[in-house]
């Protein structure tokens, strides 16, 4: 696990009733108050990988085949980017950037909850989201992509509760 570090001992038992409920978020907020440094070093290095799995180049290399390629992900690490070519990466502070680029049909990339490459852009922490939760800009373009984009959720268990609501609302507009 990782933030079994002697960095984070102190903080267990707070962290065991968080994830006795499943509270990931808490977990990462306590882990992140507790000691901040240790906290980005061991994401950066827990969300790094060297090489490329097969089955994920595999899926990488289908991805290519789709023009132009607009994908979102809340993945922070950066596998995908490495695995598709060159495609414009957008962070989720500049997603209306994202909008317009899908608008154009330019092939890109947003990093909905972030980036290893940026790690305090990274989306865990329970004030992390409710960051993004309260952040019209973010919201208005993410409804705005739901919109007119067919989005295919891969690998996601639907657990961001804002993204269930933006969805939900998007029904009203249109079927789903």
């Amino acid at each position: 696990m990782l933030f079994r570090s002697t960095g984070f001992r102190f903080c267990g038992e707070r962290c065991q009733s968080r994830l006795s409920t499943e509270d990931y978020p808490g977990v990462f907020q306590i882990c992140e108050r507790s000691n901040s440094a240790l906290y980005h070093s061991l994401l950066a290095s827990g969300l790094s990988c060297s090489e490329i799995p097969g089955l994920y180049s595999s899926f990488a290399s289908k991805l290519r085949t789709i023009k132009p390629l607009l994908l979102l992900t809340t993945n922070a690490d950066d596998l995908l980017e490495q695995s598709v070519g060159l495609v414009d990466v957008v962070q989720r502070t500049d997603l209306d950037r994202y909008v317009k680029l899908c608008l154009q049909g330019t092939p890109c990339l947003a990093k909905l909850h972030g980036s290893t490459s940026f790690i305090d852009s990274l989306v865990f922490t329970t004030e992390d989201y409710d960051q993004i939760r309260h952040d019209k800009s973010y919201l208005t373009s993410l409804q705005e992509i739901f919109s007119f984009c067919s989005v295919v959720f891969l690998g996601y268990g639907l657990q961001d509760k804002y993204v269930v609501d933006l969805l939900a609302d998007e029904v009203g507009h249109k079927s789903l």
